[in-house]
Order: structure tokens, then sequence, then C-alpha cells
């Protein structure tokens, strides 16, 4: 195998390496390396340090692809010149079509292995794959050190001085999509005793999207009964069916007057009438957290 072949695979690594770690560093779930770093993980603290400094960490990586493609530029030109003249027609022999040509073939070669096949797997697991390259990433990073702290200052100073753009440095803040990821991605290791603990969070989380539409029962499973029966009919009735409220009607069961508490049984009411309370009417298109709240 050639030199130039040999580093031609190499500089197709690195670029496909940094512009893997540059998606998945952006598609990471950060609640995750929260967690990690409260358990002391030692490659968390390591990540914590680029999360504080994105901007860096993602010119670190930009840096090293660039150096990555200006190296393999360089070589593919001097590999494949010789091969596209002999192959090209006398009439296109030119330097203007074998320069075409270079960086047509140059230029698919790099967008399949290093940048399209790098972000799809990176993708995968991204916080795994971050934690298993912390340290290449991070003798990188120290290596290059002072080439970012200069190109990102000097970027930020024609931001800032040049377009007058105010550049705010807040602190990542957590929302309900960060949980929302670790649940889904989250994998319990005693999944017979963690689903139900799993499921209950996922409900809370869906919950903001619920109408009151889902949440009403059918006609024919509704439990309710007649004003005018009794109390020991009640008492049957709530101790059958588990329920702490049961809906009242009048005459037929569309026409629903109220509803019973089972907290009332205790004061030995005499009839139904005296314990039915009140109840309201909401459209079914309301948010179930609106009625809730």
């Amino acid at each position: 195998m050639s030199t130039d072949l040999i580093l031609i695979i190499v500089t197709l690594v690195l670029s496909g390496f940094f512009s893997g770690l540059e998606i998945a560093f952006v598609s990471s779930n950060r609640l995750k390396q929260e967690l990690d770093l409260k358990q002391n993980n030692s490659s968390a603290r390591i990540l914590a340090q680029f999360y504080k400094n994105p901007s860096r960490f993602i010119g670190a990586l930009l840096l090293g692809n660039n150096i990555a493609l200006v190296g393999y530029g360089i070589i593919m030109a001097r590999v494949l010149e010789d091969p596209i003249k002999a192959v090209l027609p006398a009439a296109f022999n030119t330097e203007f079509f074998i320069l075409i040509t270079q960086t047509i073939l140059s230029t698919l070669l790099i967008l399949i292995t290093a940048e399209f096949i790098p972000k799809v797997l990176f993708r995968i697991n991204p916080n795994a794959i971050l934690k298993f390259f912390t340290i290449p990433v991070w003798l990188f990073y120290i290596l290059f050190y002072p080439l970012i702290i200069i190109y990102i200052g000097f970027s930020e100073f024609l931001l800032k001085k040049i377009f007058r753009i105010q550049l705010k440095d807040e602190g990542y803040t957590f929302s309900a999509v960060d949980l929302d990821e670790y649940i889904k991605d989250y994998q319990p290791e005693e999944k017979e005793e963690s689903t139900q603990e799993i499921q209950m969070i996922q409900n809370a989380m869906d919950f903001k999207n619920v109408k009151l539409r889902d949440c009403m029962v059918p006609r024919t499973e509704i439990i309710a009964i007649d004003i005018e029966a009794g109390i020991h009919e009640l008492e049957k009735l709530f101790t059958e069916k588990g329920h702490s409220k049961i809906m009242v009607y009048e005459g037929d069961i569309d026409n629903l007057i109220g509803y019973l508490h089972a907290f009332d049984m205790f004061s030995r009411p005499a009839e139904l009438k005296s314990i039915v309370r009140k109840i309201d009417f909401y459209p079914e298109t309301m948010a179930a957290r609106d009625l809730l709240n």
C-alpha cells in the first residue's frame, strides 16, 4: 500500500471522526450527561468542561476537520491527476477539466465516507460515543487549544465590534424535552419493576397534550346509579366497582344530574338526594391539564 493511499485513509478517518463527534455532541442528551456527572464519572467530568464551553469544543472539532480536509484535498489532487489525464479525451484534457473532475470525485468520496456515514452512526447512541472518545478528543483539544482561542476570539471580535451583535453566554436550562429523550433512551436493568414507574413518568410527560375527549369513558362503560335507588344499592356499587365517585342520573343515563362521593357515605345519609354533588360541564376540546388546575 502506497504512502499516499495510507494518508488518504487516515485523513478520511479523521474527518469522519470529527464530523461524527460534532453531530454526537449536538444530539446528545444533556440530562444523561448531568446524571453521569453526579455519579462522579471521570469521562463525564471532562465532557462537562466541553458543555460549559460548547463554542470552543465545536471550534476544536471544526479545526480538526478542516486540517484533515486540507490534507485530504492536497493528497487526492496528486493521486488523481495522472489517472484522470489518462482517462479524459484529448479535447477535455486541460487543467480546468482535470480540476473539475478531481473536485467531483474527491467531494463524493468525502461526503459518503466522512460526512453521511459517520453522522448517521454517531447519532445512534451519542452519549455513549462521546464517553468512549473522551480521552482522544481531550488530548486534541489541549493540543490545539491556543489556536482555538485565537480564531474563536477573532470571530467574537468581528461579531461584537464589526457586526454589533450581542453575544449571550447563558447556561443550559433543562427542559421537558431532555427528560422525554432520557426516558425514551432509558433501559432499566430490572424491566418488570421499572416499567410501571417509567410509564407513569411518560404519561406525565404526555399529559400536556391530552384533551378531555381522550379521558372520556364510553357510554356503555359508565358506572352510574339512579337517583331513586337505595343507599344499600349504592354501597354495593361502591364495593364492587372500587370507584371513589359514581355518577347519578334521573330516569335515564343520558340525564346525568350529579355524582356521589364515597366519603359522603360516612355521614350515613337516608337517601341519595341528600349527598348528590353538582357537576360542571366543559367542552371536550379543552386541555385536561387546564381542567385539572
